[in-house]
């Protein structure tokens, strides 16, 4: 009879697609934040690319 060994070689397998889907999530999230960010930049009317400028002023 055979021998049956553990699949060690696939051990790390899990642990790498792990790291990519999170990689992967991460990139979605981002992706979504700067379209979110280029919606509001065309609803409010500002150019996506022009630098804005936020002035706060306290009133005493």
């Amino acid at each position: 009879m055979s021998e049956v060994r553990p699949l060690t070689r696939h051990r790390r397998t899990p642990g790498v697609l792990d790291v990519l889907a999170r990689v992967g999530t991460l990139v979605s999230f981002t992706a979504l934040l700067v379209i979110a960010a280029a919606a509001g930049g065309a609803v409010d009317g500002s150019p996506a690319g022009e630098p804005t400028t936020v002035t706060i002023t306290f009133d005493r």
